[in-house]
């Protein structure tokens, strides 16, 4: 199990050819590819979740600089800002 962390190590690092990591760890060309890939996609899926944090995140700030909110609109933005920072350092 020690050698399949190694290589999701590896195929992280772009610069590393797939038949470089196959030659260092041993593992199926086809078996480093798909992790490869895989890497890819979650990086994609982490941008994504950032950049709609960082929108909702907006869209909040925007609301709250609104003169007329009520105290529950106050407290309910302010729960809402630290969700978001909570969600932010997961």
């Amino acid at each position: 199990m020690h050698r399949y962390f190694e290589v999701r190590a590896l195929v992280k690092d772009e610069s590393l050819r797939i038949k470089d990591i196959v030659k260092q760890t041993g593992y199926d060309k086809g078996h480093v590819s798909r992790l490869r890939k895989a890497s890819r996609i979650d990086k994609l899926i982490a941008d994504a979740v950032a950049a709609e944090r960082e929108a909702c995140a907006k869209v909040l700030f925007d609301y709250a600089e609104r003169d007329d909110l009520s105290d529950s609109d106050e407290s309910l933005l302010k729960h809402l800002f630290e969700l978001i920072r909570a969600r932010g350092q997961a």
